[in-house]
């Protein structure tokens, strides 16, 4: 029982700690995102004046970032993914985030990192050329499809089934060539540092990002659906517990009864040489 109980408690810190290397654990976006929509743009004077906020004690890094839904096809078979724009300063970071292997050369405009669930599914590999057919918005407002052939440079894997089967990494060039004019990211990613307090450096970050048009979410809130399944796992260890518990008190009992049964005889002569139970009991 306990190793479940430290079992639960090890696998629940892991996927966060995961989450939060590939995401950080506080993510400016647009107030108008709605979730698993495609996110709305942030203008760019809007990401400068917000990128200071790394200079807040206890923030330890910033890194604005652009996510865009997509279509991916391969030779044989497609996939709806959510590309994800990876900026020349944030490479090496991410390529350990994400625990790349097999790579071939860097994110360049002409390449993709892609998770081994897609690429298994999909029956590629490093060094095929894929399509990615982005959907953007023409003079007159209507959505057109625009297609980019991209070469899979390597493959990822970060250990939570969310991320692999639906994030596509791109350079952050390639994306920004399908957003609106003006703008080039979606959202800022803010890591902290291990000492500072989570709760303390929300409330300083809330204090100097604008309101209204743009919102702070934590990790757990941004990632609503995996921390509430987490979340049920709680319930497992409340009946572990309870029948530990349970186990304790029926074994303490059980012991004491076969005490108080084997000493019978022994508390009856007590009894008649003149014991009083309160003795007895003491004994």
């Amino acid at each position: 029982m306990l190793l479940s109980i430290a079992t639960l408690s090890g696998f629940k810190k892991e996927i966060q700690k995961k989450i939060a290397a590939v995401q950080g654990d506080f993510i400016i976006d647009s107030g108008r995102n709605i979730e698993s929509g495609e996110p709305f743009p942030l203008a760019n004077e809007d990401v400068q004046s917000l990128r200071t906020l790394s200079q807040i004690p206890g923030v330890l890094r910033v890194i604005p970032s652009a996510s865009k839904a997509c279509i991916i096809k391969s030779s044989e078979d497609i996939e709806g993914l959510m590309a994800k724009g990876i900026s020349e300063e944030a490479r090496a970071y991410f390529k350990d985030a994400y625990n790349v292997k097999n790579q071939s050369v860097g994110v360049d405009s002409q390449g993709c990192w892609i998770s081994t669930v897609t690429a298994k599914r999909l029956g590629i590999d490093t060094g095929d050329r894929i399509t990615v057919v982005f959907f953007v918005n023409d003079n007159q407002n209507y959505s057109r499809p625009r297609a980019r052939r991209l070469q899979v440079t390597a493959l990822y894997e970060t250990g939570i089934d969310k991320i692999d089967a639906q994030m596509l990494l791109v350079n952050q060039t390639t994306l920004q060539g399908f957003l609106p004019p003006g703008y080039s990211f979606t959202q800022l990613e803010i890591w902290k540092d291990n000492t500072a307090d989570a709760d303390q450096l929300k409330r300083e970050i809330r204090k100097l990002i604008p309101s209204g048009y743009v919102r702070l979410n934590t990790l757990q809130e941004y990632n609503r659906l995996i921390f509430d399944w987490l979340a049920i796992l709680n319930t497992n260890v409340w009946i572990i517990l309870i029948l530990m518990a349970l186990v304790a008190i029926t074994g303490m009992s059980t012991t004491l009864l076969i005490i108080i049964i084997e000493n019978t005889s022994k508390i009856g002569l007590l009894l008649a040489l003149g014991a009083r139970f309160k003795d007895i009991s003491k004994m």
